[in-house]
C-alpha cells in the first residue's frame, strides 16, 4: 500500500475529526430544538444534514489534499 493510501485511511478514521463533528452536530441539534418551531424543524433538520455531509467532505479533502502535499515536498 502506497503512502497516499495509508494517509487516506487514516484521516477517514480520525478520532479527533469524528469528536469535532459529533460536538458541533450535538450543538446544532441543540439549537434546533430550543429555537426552531415543530413545524419548521423537518426543513430545518433537512437543510443541515446537507451542509454537515458538504462540509464532512470539504474539510476531509482539504486535510488529505495538504497532508499529500506535505509527504510530497
Amino acid at each position: 500500500m502506497d503512502i497516499a493510501q495509508e494517509l487516506y485511511y487514516i484521516c477517514a478514521d480520525s478520532e479527533k475529526t469524528e469528536e469535532a463533528l459529533i460536538k458541533i452536530d450535538k450543538e446544532l441539534l441543540t439549537y434546533i430544538e430550543s429555537y426552531v418551531p415543530n413545524s419548521e424543524k423537518g426543513i430545518f433538520l433537512n437543510t443541515i444534514d446537507f451542509i454537515i455531509e458538504k462540509r464532512e467532505a470539504y474539510f476531509f479533502k482539504a486535510g488529505f489534499k495538504a497532508a499529500i502535499q506535505l509527504i510530497v515536498k
